[in-house]
């Protein structure tokens, strides 16, 4: 992939916000809508922040964007993969570090929003058993 094309990447955040609410409508659990739609705004607003405005369409530098950066931050924006966006984005970053390229930023968007999913996911199923268990 020579280059990174901003809009589709905040599309696909976007995308994940609805795919998050169907899961959560299909479901009748409002919980999918709240991890899952949650963490896409976040990948979106990192995305935002990460990502500088006026990049150019072609690297300067003629190198290319790594291609595991940006399958991690897609995944990182999809509910229910943040495993596969932590795993790629520590590849990601290790294969820029030893051999170059664009991505980095990127990459760390994904471990950022892989491991907050996580650590919602977490939070989240602890607030259920308690509840449950209280209620």
């Amino acid at each position: 992939m020579a280059s990174v094309n901003t809009t589709t990447l905040a599309s696909i955040c976007l995308a994940g916000v609805g795919l998050s609410a169907v899961v959560a409508t299909l479901t009748g659990n409002p919980m999918f809508a709240l991890v899952g739609g949650g963490t896409s705004v976040i990948a979106l607003l990192l995305i935002a922040a990460l990502v500088p405005s006026g990049q150019p369409t072609k690297p300067i530098d003629g190198s290319k964007t790594n291609t595991l950066a940006v399958i991690a931050l897609v995944a990182a924006c999809m509910t229910g993969l943040a495993a596969a966006a932590i795993i790629f984005g520590h590849v990601a970053r290790d294969q820029i570090s030893r051999e170059g390229g664009r991505g980095d930023k990127l990459a760390l968007a994904a471990l950022i929003v892989g491991y907050s999913e996580v650590a919602l996911s977490a939070f989240t199923a602890m607030w259920l058993v308690t509840f449950l268990r209280f209620h």
